[in-house]
């Protein structure tokens, strides 16, 4: 409804009608299963799937979210909260370092331990539609934990679970370098099969030993999975990096092309937004979704030279279907994530072999390519796993959503028109997620009588789908699997990429390569720890601060409450509250390290305006998505493209720009998809051929000539081609003197 204070008021004039907030509290508190920080909560999970009859199977999902960097004292556990404590052996934190007793452990907390930048959680998803996640692990952190960190955690959690009958089908994350090269190493992904298979061991290679394709270990839990939201999010941004374009084949992926199509269509059609094309915009998971619908490509058929981009929409399409879609039966879901790992594995190999192009410039990240592969392994590690159990296969849960969810509620948690969206460690702990579990607990207990939240609705939720497949056996998996390879092949050629992973199976392993010096990683925020100068024992000690020894007096058991004392120079023992000691010692609070203001960018300047209609050739400033005509270098001839980047070039450096008016001093150079003008007789006919360069590049605009109209789609009776009216041809005359 609102928050206490409103609360309060509908409570006071409307009496008997709702109970009062005391009792609101305490049928709360039923719901509390708190622990302390860094402690599993395995308790509650097990009672939380036995109270909802629920099979003892999860899927476990780890992630971070920036809080307050804010260091305060909690009553209830006598310790300072918001410090980043050490890592321990299991990969835990010991809360118990935070406890204090005295002046002396207050000011010892402090300067050993750095502030807290991130709140971590761990979420375990009952694998059943319309149930919530349960939160069972939750801890600051600075961020500076090792991928040894996060399998030693992974470990402890696993094997906890396990001691109480739970499974923990799947881990899942949402790309962070730690969190991959841990489910690299767990699943010794892409490393060759041992010459001597350590004893009891031999089940885990059977798939490496048979399948050439397969690259992971066969294993029965903790399967790595990584989200297929944020990995469909990464691809749109890999696509919209115009200064870093995709070369497949002879083709260029590139958003010009679904700038066409929103040129040229009307939005009933094609449902786009403007912004789904914004860069700035990262983390927008509905624009991802927009752009992959399969209609796009439709449309996309119509618009010249988009091949390559069509292809790619196509793997987003299928890396985002082959987990959320729940229409799919499970061998549909093989034969899409292969076919987008295959395709990727082709692709890359060729790149290595051309040397024209280079992995870190032409290609998608690192860390998105082993985003796929993780997924594809994992889809058919969970079908085997799960033969005598199909009701439980839901990979649309297998992600790490649940986290988000979790921290979006923790955000939600304030009263209406609030905009305190951020929050300290001991906010969030001690207040918010005590708010949130209930919130979970009675959701839970909602979905059992049949109520609908749709507030809980995930990004490309669709309605539940009760239908049970058959778990497909690995024969039949090969299969399908194998048909992926061929497509991805076919599909490829037709690109002009050329490789065969049949011929050569040694190829599709070689991609893995873990000597690559390609950087894994994501943006990864590091705070400094603070190295404060200044003798804090002292200040304290010699600091002014209110006396409370008459109203809480000094007795034996005083380390123990919220108060300590101080003994001063006249011999007097202060009291005073360890609040205002850890207030006086924290000085100046840090803002929010991440502001979410910075991760939904607003559209820069200009950005929705559509452009201008070129009706005439002429020279003019030259933009993304025009039809310019450069002059050869030779200066014998003329070519045709359509600019699909500008750039400016600064040593090795390319920084994208969004026009070139001709009058900038550092050389700028456009990326174009080019075609020949036909001429009969030395005169140019209006026929464009497409023309294939050995290499795609970027070409200087000195060399630029005019911009031309767009050029229409004619049929032929030898095909259909782009043609230019009369017009334009003959304008081009003053421009062009061909031979």
């Amino acid at each position: 409804m609102a928050g206490k204070h409103s609360y309060e008021v509908f409570y006071t004039n409307m009496a008997g009608a709702i109970p009062c907030l005391s009792t609101v509290t305490s049928k709360l508190y039923q719901y509390d299963g708190s622990v302390p920080e860094g402690v599993i909560n395995v308790k509650y999970l097990k009672d939380f799937l036995i109270q909802n009859n629920l099979p003892f199977i999860v899927s476990l999902s780890e992630d971070c979210s920036a809080i307050v960097a804010k260091r305060e004292y909690d009553t209830a556990s006598n310790s300072v909260m918001g410090v980043s404590l050490p890592m321990e052996a299991n990969g835990l934190r010991n809360q118990k370092l935070a406890v204090v007793t005295d002046v002396k452990s207050i000011v010892d907390v402090f300067e050993r331990f750095p502030r807290a930048t991130l709140m971590l959680v761990v979420m375990a998803q009952p694998l059943v539609d319309g149930i919530p996640p349960i939160r069972i692990l939750s801890f600051c952190t600075d961020n500076k934990f090792t991928a040894e960190d996060v399998t030693a955690r992974m470990h402890t959690i696993i094997t906890a679970l396990a001691a109480e009958g739970i499974l923990a089908l799947v881990c899942s994350a949402d790309g962070d370098a730690r969190e991959v090269k841990f489910m690299r190493e767990t699943e010794e992904l892409g490393l060759p099969v041992p010459k001597s298979i350590p004893v009891g061991q031999e089940m885990l290679y059977t798939l490496k030993q048979k399948y050439f394709y397969f690259a992971a270990l066969r294993i029965p839990c903790g399967i790595s999975v990584q989200d297929p939201v944020h990995l469909v999010a990464k691809e749109r941004m890999r696509l919209l990096r115009s200064e870093k374009f995709l070369a497949i084949g002879n083709f260029i992926a590139s958003p010009v092309h679904l700038q066409t199509v929103m040129n040229q269509y009307d939005k009933s059609r094609h449902l786009l937004k403007p912004e789904d094309l914004n860069a700035h915009d990262k983390m927008n998971y509905g624009s991802a979704e927009r752009l992959c619908q399969p209609h796009i490509s439709q449309l996309l058929e119509n618009v010249e030279g988009s091949e390559a981009t069509q292809f790619y929409l196509r793997l987003m399409y299928y890396s985002s279907s082959s987990y959320l879609d729940k229409a799919l039966s499970p061998i549909d879901r093989v034969y899409r994530i292969w076919y987008v790992a295959f395709s990727l594995r082709l692709w890359r190999y060729w790149i290595t072999c051309d040397k024209a192009y280079t992995l870190a410039a032409n290609f998608m990240t690192l860390n998105v390519y082993l985003c796929v592969e993780f997924n594809a392994h994992a889809l058919v590690l969970m079908i085997l796993a799960l033969q005598d159990k199909p009701e439980s296969f839901k990979p649309w849960l297998c992600t790490s959503q649940p986290c988000e969810s979790y921290f979006r509620g923790g955000r939600s948690c304030t009263a209406n028109y609030s905009t305190m969206i951020n929050f300290t460690a001991r906010d969030f702990l001690k207040c918010r997620c005590r708010k949130i579990d209930a919130t979970i607990r009675l959701t839970a207990e909602g979905v059992k009588d049949g109520l609908s939240y749709p507030r809980f609705e995930r990004p490309f939720d669709q309605p539940p789908n009760t239908k049970v497949w058959d778990m497909p056996s690995m024969e039949e998996m090969d299969i399908k699997i194998r048909l992926a390879l061929t497509d991805a092949e076919e599909d490829l050629k037709k690109l002009g990429l050329r490789v065969s992973g049949k011929n050569n199976p040694d190829q599709i392993v070689t991609v893995f390569n873990r000597e690559s010096s390609e950087d894994v990683s994501e943006d990864v925020l590091r705070v400094d720890a603070d190295n404060d100068e200044f003798d804090a024992l002292s200040a304290v000690m010699n600091g002014t601060f209110r006396d409370i020894s008459k109203t809480h007096p000094v007795h034996s058991n005083i380390e123990n409450t919220a108060f300590a004392t101080i003994a001063r120079s006249d011999g007097h023992i202060q009291v005073v509250s360890k609040q205002t000691i850890c207030w006086f010692l924290e000085g100046i609070v840090w803002k929010n390290s991440r502001d979410r203001k910075w991760r939904f960018k607003g559209c820069p300047s200009g950005f929705f305006e559509k452009q201008k209609k070129i009706t005439t050739v002429e020279k003019m400033t030259l933009k993304k998505g025009h039809w310019a005509v450069f002059i050869t270098i030779d200066g014998k001839d003329y070519l045709l493209g359509q600019v699909l980047a500008l750039v400016t070039v600064d040593g090795k450096i390319n920084n994208y720009i969004s026009e070139w008016r001709g009058d900038e001093k550092i050389e700028i150079r456009a990326l174009c998809q080019w075609y020949d003008m036909e001429r009969e007789n030395g005169k140019f006919t209006g026929k464009l051929k497409r023309t294939f360069m050995f290499s795609n590049g970027y070409y200087s605009c000195k060399y630029y000539i005019c911009t031309c109209p767009v050029p229409k789609v004619m049929q032929f009776d030898d095909g259909h081609c782009l043609m230019l009216d009369q017009t334009a041809v003959s304008q081009l005359s003053r421009f062009c003197k061909f031979q």
